[in-house]
């Protein structure tokens, strides 16, 4: 990952030359072929793939965020998104009942199942 000058190219296999599994790889080239890209200045490895990264980011979470608009129990997630990750996975395993706690209520018998 450290290597400079490297070129990344991204290239489109026409639709008509009958490789198969062709039409979805076809459509994640152009969708791909969008992202900002500098023609004339040399980029680091790291930071081009720090840019696909992030426009793949942003098109996923917006698509999942819609997908799950509709959910009450995932709604929850989005509530961390600036924490540091050891904060934003205990309050994702409380928030979801996948804590420890749940496996000694059970063996008292206060909750119904260790979740």
């Amino acid at each position: 990952m450290h290597e400079e000058y490297k070129t990344i190219t991204l290239q489109c296999i026409p639709f008509h030359c009958g490789i198969p599994g062709n039409e979805k790889a076809n459509g994640m080239a152009k969708k791909r072929c969008f992202v900002n890209q500098a023609p004339y200045n040399l980029a680091m490895y790291e930071s081009a793939s720090t840019m696909i990264n992030q426009m793949l980011n942003i098109t996923h979470m917006s698509s999942l965020k819609e997908r799950t608009k509709e959910k009450p129990q995932k709604s929850g997630i989005f509530k961390f998104p600036d924490c540091p990750r050891n904060i934003t996975i205990a309050a994702f395993c409380l928030t979801n009942e996948h804590d420890c706690l749940f496996a000694h209520f059970c063996r008292f018998r206060t909750v119904d199942s260790p979740a």
